[in-house]
């Protein structure tokens, strides 16, 4: 991954994990733009091209999300957290068996939909802030290099997902207190 491709994926993370439920679109778009990239990046290598298609999805489904909601943020979940469970299994093991890694993202992806069936706005929460530490993690991991061992990339994503979490958990409540008033 280049350097422009990591802060990217860094400010979009720091974005995502913060912002994700008051900003809804962005965590769709957020979610096209790493499924486009992990796809494009496997075929054409960390390339421009990759980049820009990946920005070009994304912005569709930025778009898309204002339109469909509902059905947008159980894939934008999907992907974020099918992600984020393949980051993490990465950093402990190996994932160039195709078969693993997608059994691994597949089983991030059912548990983000449980999240999202039985809680949403606090799914959403969750989700955007799991999402955007992944992506945080491997950004950071991409632009300094002794960040990408396993230990920091944890320590990374636990601090960002919980002050994602804490944030945007606060937002939430402050706003249930203004409609209440």
């Amino acid at each position: 991954m280049d350097i422009l491709n990591a802060l990217v994926l860094v400010v979009l993370g720091l974005a995502v994990a913060f912002l994700g439920r008051k900003l809804l679109w962005l965590f769709i778009a957020a979610a096209g733009f790493v499924i486009a990239y992990q796809l494009t990046s496997r075929f054409l290598g960390d390339s421009t091209v990759s980049f820009v298609i990946s920005v070009g999805v994304g912005a569709v489904a930025g778009y898309y999300a204002t339109k469909f909601a509902n059905l947008l943020v159980s894939v934008a979940g999907f992907i974020l957290v099918g992600n984020a469970a393949l980051t993490v299994y990465g950093w402990f093991f190996s994932t160039e068996n195709f078969w693993v890694a997608l059994i691994v993202f597949l089983i991030g992806g059912l548990i983000a939909l449980g999240l999202i069936r039985t809680m949403f706005a606090l799914a959403i929460i969750i989700i955007s802030a799991l999402g955007g530490a992944s992506m945080v993690a491997e950004g950071a991991g991409a632009i300094v290099p002794f960040l990408a061992n396993p230990l920091w990339g944890t320590i990374i994503s636990i601090a960002v997902l919980a002050l994602g979490i804490i944030y945007q958990y606060r937002m939430y409540k402050a706003e249930q207190a203004q409609a209440q008033s």
